[in-house]
């Protein structure tokens, strides 16, 4: 297995991991908010404003069959569809349930059979129908990056991605993708029994030539788990502990040694699949539930506060109803982030739902606020030396500050994987990624209003 070298980036020492511990066993939402947009297109309502629902129903689908579908994690009642502000800060029609006091538990009936059992085709449809969403931004759905050639998750007209080359390489990543996130390496050290089999059915799923877990460099893995990954033929890559390798893109180079073609970005084309630890397990217990993945793992963190929680969450629950079932609510709370300190987003609500793309809510003090200036660049070049796609980030970030947005997409724009290590280190305070973001989204506009 030929390795690529390692990224630009920050250091990340092993002294610096601690696990969270569990929050409790049990959370009970009142409302749960589901936005129906999604970088695949927007999903249609299977349910209306009134209606009575039970836990497990669908709630809203894609009628092109790239979407995920959306499934409710408890019984109660549709309030309304309505705008409701999302975890990028835009207002996206939602659906609005009120749960039920008393939690029911009419989920999927059980399988006769084993998943071992099971056709692959008939795997895939299922991964599909989980309804699982992914915190990292991938170009596809998972049903679709795992699906083998000729065997699509379903039939569908659409433009879609292209699943006719084999998959040579199935990574399955146990790096959290950020510092001060710890979701995948807990899962790995603490869900052994079931992570060698959730690996194993993905390999299965997908017909995957070499199969590699990615972990850190003297990353914990429990002796059990080791020998068996050995005695199934799973490869073990150890990885450099630099942020930020662990996204698809870098991770994909160092393992393999091959580059995702830029900037549409579809590791399909160079035969490689990448699955997050904690997918691989939600994926794995609904199939073999037969139920849909409707609980998510988050990381809860107020350093001000002294919390430090990992929970399972119902998907759809609001922050400011899991900020109500800690031990002791955080206070003087400034600043709230989704998703992690370098790939999250601001909110500015605490009512904003908990989706598949959250991982990580990070409440701050204003102490501990990191505030960005308006200040012009200095040109010291930071930005460049640690750029991990080779870009100018100075540049880029200039372009898209004063509207030369055509510009700006000529000189890689969409190359950009927003790691935010240019903000990190500019030492002028300038809201780097702030501006290539806004960048990006008024290109996408002009490309719609072209069309």
């Amino acid at each position: 297995m030929k390795k690529g070298k390692k990224p630009k980036g920050i250091p990340l020492p092993s002294a610096t991991i601690s696990l969270p511990r569990p929050l409790k066993a049990d959370i009970r939402p009142n409302k749960l908010v589901f936005p129906l947009t999604s970088r695949w297109g927007n999903l249609t309502p299977a349910v209306k404003s009134g209606d009575d629902i039970s836990e497990g129903q669908l709630l809203a689908m894609d009628s092109r069959g790239v979407a995920p579908p959306i499934f409710s994690p408890c019984s109660g009642k549709v309030t309304g569809i309505t705008p409701w502000t999302n975890f990028s800060g835009q207002d996206s029609p939602s659906i609005i349930i009120q749960c039920s006091s008393v939690p029911q538990h009419s989920t999927g009936a059980k399988l006769g059979v084993s998943w071992r059992e099971m056709d692959i085709h008939t795997l895939i449809k299922k991964i599909h129908k989980s309804g699982i969403r992914e915190a990292d931004s991938y170009r596809w759905p998972l049903a679709w990056r795992l699906a083998q050639p000729g065997l699509p998750p379903v039939e569908s007209e659409h433009n879609g991605p292209d699943i006719s080359r084999p998959i040579d390489f199935l990574i399955i990543n146990a790096l959290d993708r950020q510092p001060g996130v710890f979701v995948r390496q807990a899962a790995l050290g603490t869900m052994e029994t079931e992570i060698a089999d959730s690996i194993s059915l993905l390999e299965r799923v997908s017909g995957a030539r070499n199969t590699v877990l990615a972990v850190w460099k003297d990353q914990y893995i429990p002796d059990s788990l080791e020998t068996e990954l050995g005695q199934r033929g799973i490869n073990v890559a150890m990885c450099p502990n630099i942020y930020p390798i662990a996204l698809e893109p870098l991770l994909i180079r160092y393992i393999t040694g091959r580059d995702v073609p830029q900037p549409k970005g579809d590791p399909r084309e160079v035969g490689v699949v990448v699955v997050d630890m904690v997918t691989a397990l939600r994926v794995y217990r609904a199939v073999r539930d037969n139920q849909p993945a409707t609980n998510i793992l988050v990381q809860i963190n107020a350093p001000a506060a002294g919390i430090d929680y990992q929970q399972w969450v119902p998907e759809g629950m609001l922050v400011s109803e899991l900020l109500d079932q800690l031990p002791s609510r955080p206070k003087n709370t400034s600043k709230l982030l989704l998703g992690g300190p370098f790939l999250g987003f601001a909110q500015h609500t605490f009512d904003v739902p908990i989706t598949g793309n959250v991982d990580s809510i990070i409440i701050q003090s204003l102490g501990e606020v990191s505030t960005f200036e308006n200040r012009a660049c200095i040109n010291c070049g930071h930005c460049v030396k640690v750029c991990p796609m080779g870009l100018l980030p100075n540049d880029l970030s200039r372009l898209c500050e004063y509207g030369k947005f055509e510009a700006a997409e000529k000189n890689y724009l969409f190359y950009c994987i927003e790691c935010g290590l240019c903000a990190y280190v500019c030492p002028a305070k300038r809201p780097m990624v702030h501006f290539i973001r806004f960048g990006k989204q008024e290109v996408e506009r002009m490309r719609e209003t072209s069309q």
